[in-house]
């Protein structure tokens, strides 16, 4: 018998559950499944929301706000590791000086975090991993910079391509760095150079192939697509390209499911069209939303590359609507291409392009591509890829390694 202890593996969230983060709680909850000891720390409690349910597991929230544990954990942090303390703050400091909003938020968070971490102390957590690559990640290298506890962490998009701070520093530190795409991970490599790039791992998040309905036989002609309202899901592009079907004569039934800054600006571009047919629908919970995949005629991921430079790397409805058989149009953006396979898998075309977005739907809805070929490769893909079960214990491995 080993007598390796048993893992104990703190995760790190923002907000703990979001909406728009479904693809973690698929991930933990394969996890937990597999019996991996973990906890969860959020900087703050959300609602419950049905995908988090099965996970149950405790959730400590990180405290934000001046109290006595978090002057208590400063004080005692200070007077026993005077140099360490200081050594960290001129990291963070000098890591942070190029963006003062952040450098204000992390060092407001930094009695918090100490405070997290004398508990994880207490409770024997052997590793703390975080989620992400920008906040999450930062207060993960704090701990284990501070405490000594085995630190990793992960990275999808916007985490790396636009608000990852020290991330020479995190990699340094992290026993590996579990990325979702190749994209991302090469995007990853340019800025932690060679030598620490071998600490990536390109885990793919996982889908459950079995919870997934069956393809409608009779699926309608609405057009698909889901994700938070900000610039880089392009969905401004897709109205577009829908106003460009109207003109051809189609009647449109365009769904866009989700919420975020930018529902005020579709709004008014919808309005704008004048098409009845475009609608923004909230929100709604996995399940629903996985019917709703596989009754349309096409999921449209219309990608672009924000200003900020954020983008996609591979969206969880994107794989979750190949395995279904649900046909696929995306961009030439992030991970899409390394799934989407143009003529393949789906139909891909460039980003920002309303026109050549509008032929590919175009051509998935008057069937004049080999419709029933494509969804079977993408399909063949996805499970070959994708599979549940080698990816949990992929993770499991590097969690507890």
């Amino acid at each position: 018998m080993s007598d390796k202890p048993r893992a104990k593996v703190a995760f790190l969230f923002g907000g703990y559950p979001h909406q728009s983060e479904i693809f973690l709680l698929n991930d933990l909850r394969a996890l937990r499944k597999r019996g991996l000891d973990f906890l969860i720390v959020a900087t703050k409690r959300l609602p419950d929301i049905p995908e988090s349910e099965g996970i149950d597991v405790e959730v400590l929230v990180r405290p934000r706000f001046p109290s006595l544990a978090r002057l208590t954990a400063t004080l005692r942090f200070f007077f026993t590791h005077p140099l360490r303390c200081v050594t960290i703050f001129v990291k963070l400091v000098v890591g942070h000086l190029k963006s003062p909003g952040s450098l204000v938020w992390v060092l407001a968070g930094v009695p918090g975090a100490l405070a997290i971490g004398y508990e994880l102390c207490r409770r024997g957590v052997t590793r703390v991993h975080a989620l992400w690559a920008n906040y999450p990640a930062t207060f993960g290298w704090l701990i284990a910079r501070g405490f000594g506890t085995p630190f990793s962490y992960s990275g999808h998009a916007a985490d790396i391509y636009v608000t990852g701070r020290l991330l020479k520093e995190k990699t340094e530190l992290a026993r590996c760095v579990i990325i979702c795409s190749r994209a991302t991970a090469e995007q990853l490599k340019g800025i932690v150079g060679k030598r620490l790039g071998t600490k990536i791992r390109l885990v793919h998040h996982l889908i459950d192939h079995d919870r997934l309905p069956s393809r409608s036989k009779t699926p309608d002609d609405t057009i698909l697509a889901a994700g938070r309202f900000v610039p880089k899901k392009g969905f401004e592009v897709l109205i577009k390209a829908c106003a460009i079907l109207a003109e051809r004569g189609r009647e449109v039934h365009c769904v866009i499911v989700g919420d975020g800054p930018l529902r005020e600006p579709l709004e008014r571009l919808i309005a704008q069209t004048g098409l009845p047919g475009i609608e923004l629908r909230p929100w709604m919970d996995h399940d629903a939303l996985m019917e709703l995949v596989a009754r349309v005629g096409v999921l449209v991921v219309p990608s672009v590359v924000a200003p900020n430079g954020d983008r996609d790397g591979i969206p969880n409805i994107l794989l979750e609507a190949m395995s279904i058989g649900t046909p696929v149009v995306g961009t030439r953006v992030g991970g899409v291409p390394e799934v989407v396979i143009d003529g393949k898998t789906g139909l891909l075309t460039e980003p920002d392009n309303p026109a050549t977005l509008a032929d590919k739907i175009g051509q998935i809805l008057d069937k004049t591509c080999q419709i029933d070929a494509i969804t079977g490769h993408a399909g063949e893909l996805i499970r070959r890829e994708f599979t549940l079960s080698d990816t949990t214990e992929t993770l499991h491995g590097l969690l507890t390694d």
